[in-house]
Order: structure tokens, then sequence, then C-alpha cells
């Protein structure tokens, strides 16, 4: 999945931050009664840059709390020498809690622990849960959390601009792995926390060492292949280098648990905040929390709209002569609940200078009575969110046409790095308003009372003629951009087929996953018996501080890192002990099928419609920098397929009716042929054309053997370059994926280019280019702009180039996607196919159909995918079908 398809965390290290801040802004900014406030208005705009950059979708912070530490215990000195924080920097601590608890951020601490242990347990469970997680700390430290899911954010001490680590990052700064980092503080140490380290070992040294050995147990199991040199500094001093070690390891299992409904954005009490800055005297603050103020500013309420409230059908028919006449309509609708499943209670509306509101709480009559308005494509609407408003009406049957303009995704093509959540928040961004009043809560007392549609009306209506002001601005700027074709060929008819998608929803066959639930519980109990057995008695399982004393104390296997809570059970851990014990394989399995059943097997058939049985899906269409789509609640396109047991899940997704079958077609390795048009690299257009395996093809040339000759091991490292290749990998990165030494690595990367010599030139000419533009592009124009390409921090600058990379093939990818599915559900239409379109997986599309059905559209599937964008190279498509989402075979 890319990075930017899942929800984005952010959490602060706030004591690292406010560190920071209390240092960087002047001591004399204070409140005119003399309270101290520059910790806290630092902290603060550090905060709102954080909220700015990355557009969050949740939020916490850690803290320290005061006392010892279990570190404190396990070495006397640590951190020891710090002096006591100025009286100054503690009076702010608690206005820095109370100002994260106004703005609805959970702050996370306890004891005995420190806050890198809290965020590094939230990350964790933050990552498992399928989200991207940003940690915005000073503490390198926080680098050995760093996967391909969990960044870090620091900013550098001398420039003052931000520094983004990723995996990458870290390989080019010191040459080590992530997963190193505790081993590189063990030998070099860490003077700010009173770290001992291996003396006369720097990190020159120390990245040599990592880079030939994978940490330091397996450094001083070969130090007499070590240099005399460094031997001499190592020798007596592994003890040492093993406490530092435990030192600087984060422990990420402490007993806090990572909330999602806690930690959502934003669900500030806007009134406390609004005091709160008022009371510190933030007025530039105030300015940038613009969308939780409303003083000193302009409202929307001043366009002083007085709508006609229509409850019946006479009013409705005499409004539709009224719409049918205006050159424009701007359409808000007033619901409950969301997606698929949204209920329309009235129509907010808007045309020239008049507004309306049509109350729909339970009447049929005045819909009846817009339906021929509604529903004619010729009559010119406007939406802020057209997949919503197309879902809306769907619930009371009426079929949407006519909208030509859509805000939201008007917004997402033209800055896809500030998308707004709502029409308020769009008409904040653009114009500066606050809109206000706000719209009566549809969910009084559970759906038994309604509001009433007096108290609707102008909240609606208001809202109405703000989207019809900004539509005829939004176009101009969509033309200007020359993004027209982008929104209203692509993005707009895609918003209609992703509605129908929703609404429409995928069978699960409940009782299959009953059964696979009772056969797991089963498997569980046999397996947590066998390792009773091999224990020699019960215990928790479930427990990693009581697992690990069975594993390391009690059974003798070869102990990694002990913490506080007890030693590290994590997986990579125990996957490194599964030969030594047979309860090791059983405990990753107990996990595997535990972890399958709680968040699948058992939870699936409650997210069914209970009419129905199908699950219903809500696709973003406007939420990922590149253009590719996400789903959620639920994730359908997160369903396990990587290892059997979990394969076995798909086999509960099933064909709706009886006599019908699932077809799934996927683009087959469609980055690197968009890879190929857009390189225009010879040789690899050349075997894309005569049909070759790309990876096969690739192998053949970096060897010199022929296609006969490739072995699977030549096969699947030039499979690991290739798509390495897509994303801008280092030498380092290689290195780390293979078994290259960063040198050989380099060679090879270099063999590579001279074998496509056109993609060099590609990666060479995009960076120049988007250095020059500051944005790049896919084929269908959308950009993504990247102003991290001037930052005077290399880390930052080289992720940006990377992304650079990578954009314009993966955001094409992506847009060939859309254009096939548009192109799919026109034809499904036009030609009187039965088939239904049900997800979005990726690269991949499933479909359900009459049996007999299945040879022509599969057919005619083939043929629309394969031909929906004009390429260099032939795109490919794979097809398989079956009874169910696993027992598909290919046609």
């Amino acid at each position: 999945m890319d990075a930017s398809e899942r929800p984005r965390l952010v959490i602060l290290d706030a004591m690292s931050l406010i560190h920071r801040a209390y240092h960087a802004v002047p001591r004399h900014f204070a409140t005119s009664s003399g309270e101290p406030t520059n910790a806290v208005f630092g902290f603060t705009n550090i905060l709102l840059r954080v909220v700015e950059e990355l557009s969050p979708d949740h939020a916490a912070a850690a803290f320290d709390l005061p006392g010892p530490t279990f570190r404190d215990e396990l070495y006397e000195p640590y951190k020891a020498h710090r002096e006591a924080p100025d009286d100054m920097l503690v009076a702010q601590f608690g206005r820095i809690r109370e100002l994260l608890e106004v703005l609805a951020i959970p702050i996370y601490d306890l004891e005995p622990y420190e806050a890198d242990d809290v965020l590094g347990t939230l990350a964790r469970q933050a990552e498992a849960d399928g989200f991207d997680v940003w940690l915005i700390t000073g503490d390198r430290d926080a680098l050995q959390l760093v996967t391909p899911h969990v960044r870090v954010l620091s900013t550098n001490p001398r420039t003052g601009q931000p520094l983004v680590y990723d995996e990458g990052a870290i390989a080019d700064r010191w040459g080590i792995k992530a997963s190193q980092v505790v081993d590189f503080k063990g030998l070099v140490g860490d003077s700010s926390d009173n770290i001992p380290g291996v003396k006369g070992v720097g990190e020159k040294t120390a990245s040599t060492l990592l880079a030939t050995y994978d940490d330091i147990d397996d450094i001083y199991a070969h130090l007499e292949d070590i240099r005399p040199a460094i031997r001499r500094r190592l020798e007596g001093q592994e003890e040492i280098a093993h406490l530092s070690r435990r030192l600087a390891t984060i422990v990420c299992d402490v007993p806090v648990e990572f909330d999602q409904e806690r930690t959502r954005l934003w669900q500030a009490d806007v009134v406390a905040v609004q005091a709160l800055m008022r009371e510190l005297q933030f007025r530039n603050v105030v300015e940038r929390m613009g969308f939780l103020d409303t003083s000193g500013r302009e409202d929307a309420e001043a366009l002083d709209v007085e709508p006609a409230v229509v409850t019946d059908a006479e009013g409705a028919r005499a409004l539709a002569g009224k719409l049918a006449e205006a050159e424009r309509v701007a359409v808000f609708p007033y619901t409950r609940g969301a997606s698929w499943s949204v209920e329309l209670l009235g129509l907010g509306l808007a045309w020239g200078d008049e507004t309306a509101y049509v109350s729909l709480d339970g009447e049929a009559e005045p819909l009846d009575a817009l339906r021929g308005w509604l529903e004619d494509a010729e009559a010119a609407k406007a939406a802020f969110d057209s997949k919503e408003l197309h879902s809306a009406l769907a619930s009371r049957e009426v079929a949407l046409r006519g909208v030509e303009a859509d805000l939201l995704l008007a917004a997402y093509v033209a800055t896809p790095s500030a998308i707004p959540r709502t029409l308020d928040d769009l008409v904040f961004r653009r114009k500066g308003l606050e809109v206000d009043p706000a719209l009566p809560d549809a969910q009084v007392a559970g759906g038994l009372m309604r509001p009433d549609p007096e108290d609707v009306a102008a909240p609606a209506a208001l809202r109405a003629a703000l989207a019809l002001g900004l539509a005829d601005e939004m176009d101009a700027e969509i033309d200007d951009l020359k993004l027209t074709e982008l929104l209203h060929d692509v993005e707009m008819p895609l918003a209609l087929v992703l509605s129908e998608m929703e609404r429409r929803g995928i069978r699960l066959d409940a009782g299959a996953l009953g059964e696979l639930s009772r056969a797991m519980a089963e498997e569980i109990a046999e397996l947590q018996s066998g390792i009773y057995t091999d224990a020699g008695h019960e215990f928790n399982v479930n427990s990693p501080k009581q697992l690990g004393t069975v594993l390391f104390e009690e059974l003798g296997l070869p102990a990694g890192r002990k913490t506080k809570t007890g030693y590290s059970t994590a997986s990579g851990v125990l996957e490194g002990l599964v030969d030594d014990n047979p309860i090791v394989g059983r405990v990753l399995e107990y996990r595997e099928l535990s972890k399958l059943k709680s968040t699948y097997i058992d939870t699936l058939p409650d997210l069914a419609h209970p009419s129905t049985g199908r699950l219903h899906t809500t696709f973003n269409q406007a939420g990922t920098a590149t253009g590719r789509l996400s789903s959620a609640n639920p994730n359908l396109q997160n369903i396990p397929i990587r290892t059997e047991r979990g394969r076995e899940i798909r086999r509960a997704f099933v064909a709706g009716r009886e006599g019908w079958t699932l077809l799934a077609i996927d683009y087959s390795q469609i980055d690197l042929r968009v890879l190929a048009h857009i390189s225009e690299d010879a040789a690899m257009c050349e075997a894309f054309a005569n049909g070759h395996d790309i990876h096969s093809s690739t192998a053949a040339s970096l060897h010199g053997v022929s296609l006969d000759e490739v072995t699977e091991d030549m096969r699947r490292l030039a499979k690991t370059t290739n798509f390495g290749i897509v994303y801008g990998i280092s030498a380092q990165g290689l290195a780390s994926r293979t078994e290259f030494s960063r040198g050989e690595a380099a060679k090879f990367i270099e063999t590579y280019f001279a074998t496509y010599p056109g993609v060099k030139g590609y990666m060479d000419s995009t960076i120049a280019l988007a250095h020059e533009r500051g944005y790049v592009e896919t084929l269908f124009q959308r950009r993504r702009y990247l102003p991290e390409l001037n930052s005077r921090a290399f880390h930052e600058r080289a992720a940006a180039e990377r992304m650079a990379i990578n954009m314009p093939i993966q955001g094409t990818t992506a847009d060939i996607m859309k254009v096939a599915m548009v192109k799919l559900d026109r034809a499904i239409r036009e030609q009187g196919f039965a088939a239904q379109m049900l997800l979005q997986v990726h690269d991949d599309l499933l479909f359900e159909l009459p049996t007999e059905e299945l040879d022509d559209f599969s057919g005619a599937a083939r043929e629309l995918m394969t031909n929906a964008v004009p390429l260099h190279v032939p795109l490919a498509v794979d097809a398989k079908a079956g009874p169910n989402w696993r027992d598909m075979e290919a046609i």
C-alpha cells in the first residue's frame, strides 16, 4: 500500500518540543500581565506548522512525568548531569497541557516510562492499525522506530530547517538501517543522555562496523575478524556496549492504548480555544487558527441569506420552474449518517441572487416535484461533494445528473496538499470567512426528534450560496492550471461510479467466517495447549512479559534486549529463534491466527448490513497525494493476501446471487509500463512490446545471459531493482534489501542505468524540472507540489527528490485505473451487461456477474482496460474468476 493512502497520525514528543520552543523564542515573550509564554507560543507554532505541512487526520502528545524512570535504576548516571529546567519554563508546562486539552489532542504519559517509550508504543500500535505515523521530536532516539510507515520529523539545530527521516535518510546519513540505531548508540553513546558507549568508537567506526555486522552481538561474535586497531577499542567493552544499547532502546510495549477516536482531528472545544488564545494574547496565532476563531473577522452570515422554505409539493413544483431557468444551481444536502447509508433530510439551493431550502424529512412529494430537474443532465448543478450528493439522492431513488462543478474534487486536484474536509473548511481557506450559523445537529435525540425546517433553512441555503460563488472562482482556477480534463473527464465521473460501488457493497458469507472462526478457535486452543506443554505450565501467552520470562529465563533461549517490563518478544526477535525450540513456532502461529480471528474473522460479520449481508466500504477519492483511491470503514483494500491463512478470509467474499460469479482483473506490472512510457527507454519499451517478462529481461541484460539462463535469484534481484528504481532507491537502500554491500549495490545500479539509460535520463530531468517548477505531474497533469525541494536540509531535499521520481509514475498508474473504471462503468450500462463493479484494490478491479456473461464481459473488459490510455508500450491485464475471492482460476 502506498504510504499516502493510509490515515496520518502525528505524535508529539511534547517535552522535546517544549524545550526546543523555550530556547528558540525570546524569553521576554509574555502577556501584558507578565505571564511568560515564550515556550507556549513556540510550541503552538510548532504544532500549527505540523498541521499545516502534514495535514494529519489524528494527533497525540507524549509527555515525560517527573520522577525516576526504569533507566535510572538500570544505570544511575543516566541523564544525571542534566540541570533542572528553568522556573520560567516549568511555569509554562501547565499552559501547554491546557492548550492540548482544548484542542482535543490527547495526552499520553505513564510512570516509570519516558515519553519516548509511550511514543514508540503508540507508533507501533497505530502502524499495526493501518496508519502512517509521523513522530515530531528533536530526539534522535526515535530514529529506531522508523519503518516504511513511521517517519521522524525533526529540525536541523544549525539551520532551523525541518529534517525528515525515513529509512532511506537514515541509511544515507549514517549508512545503517533503522533497526541498527540502538546498536549504533550502543557503540557511540549519547552524551546528552549520559549513555557511555564504547570509548574510542565514533560515528564513522560504528557505521563501518554495522555495515558489516548486524548488531553488537554479531560484532563481538566476530571480534577476531575485525582489524586490530578497532578490535582493541572493543575488547573488554562488551558489557558497557550492551548496557548502552539497553539504555537507548525504546520500549514499545508500554501499557497504553492508541485510541483512534480520541486522537481524531479536529474535535476541539472552539469556545475554550478562543478563550485560551485571547488569554495568552496570541493574536497572530489566532489568525492561523481562523478555523476555530470567529472574532475580528467578517463572517459568512454577512451574505444575509433569506431563503424560501419549501415543505410541500406545490411549493416544490413552483421552485422547480425557477431552477429550470437558472444558469447554474448550487445544491447543499442536509443529511444524517455518512457515505453509502446517508439519509437525505433536505436540500439547500442557491442560484443567481436567490436561495431556497426544501425540507424532505419524511416527505416524498417535494422531492418527486424536483425529480425532473435533479435528473436532468442539461440542468447545471454545483456541489461540494458530488459523491455524497449522489448517495444522498440515491437513498431516495433519485438519479442525480448534470453536476458540472464538484468543489471538493476541484480543490483536491488544484491543491492536493490542502484538501478541505467540509464546505466550511473550504470557505475559510478560500475566503477567510467563518460560516455561521452552524447547521443544526441532524442526530437530535437519536433521530426521534427532527430539527425544525425553519432552523435548518438559513444555514443550509447559506452554504449553497457560498458553494455557488466558489464554483465560479474555482472553474477559472482549474482552467488556468490546465486541470479541466482531469477534473471533468476523470474525477467527477468517477464520483458517481464510487457512489454506486459504495451503495452496492460486496456479499459476505458470514456462515463461512463463522465456520472459520470456530475452526481457528480450536487451532488456537491446540496451539495454546502445545505452548503450555513446551513451557511446562500455563501462563498468559498474550503477555510479552510472561512470554519473555518463559522463553529466555525458563527455557534458556538466546535473549535479545531486556527492558524494564521484560524481554523483547517482537516477531522479528522470535523469527530468529524458530529453530531453537518448537515453542517459538507455535507462539508465532498462535499470534497470527489470533490476530486474523480478532481483526477480520470475528469483526467483518458485524460490519455487514443486516438485511443484505453485504459489506459497504467508503472510498476516499480525495485523500492521497498520488491520486490513488483508499478505502475505509471497513478498509477492504487491506484484506489479507500474503499468507495462506490470511487468504482463507477471502473465501467469505462471494457473489451475491445464485448463478453469479466473481471476476478479478488486474493490471500487470503497470508501474513499470508507465515508467517505460514516460522515460521512453528503448530497451524497456522493446521488452514490453515483445511480451517479455520485464524482470527476466532485466536480469538477462544485467547478468549478460539469455532469457533461458535467468535463474529465480537473478529474477528476484532484478524485480527488487526494477521496483526500487520507481521509488528512487539508493545504493544503500538496495544493499539493505539484498546481499550486496553498498559498493556492490552502487555498481549494480550503475549497470542498471547503462542497460536502461532512458530511465536515468527520466530521473535526472524530472528532478531538475521539479526544482525549477516546484512540482511534478502525471500524464493527466495531476500535480504534486514539493516545497521540500528548496530545503537546506539534505535529507528532506533527498526525500522530496525521491517523491518527484515516483509520483509521475504512481500517479499516472492511479489515473489510468480511474479512467478504466469510468469507461468500464459506461460500457456496462451502454452494452447492457448485468456485471457490477464491486471493489478497486490498487491495480485490481473486482466484479460480480452472471456466470453465462463471464466470457463476453471479461473479453470486453480486457479490451477496454488494455486500451484505456494509449502508451508507447502495451498495457496488460490478468483475469481470474471463481465463486469467491480466494478460489479463483485464470481465464
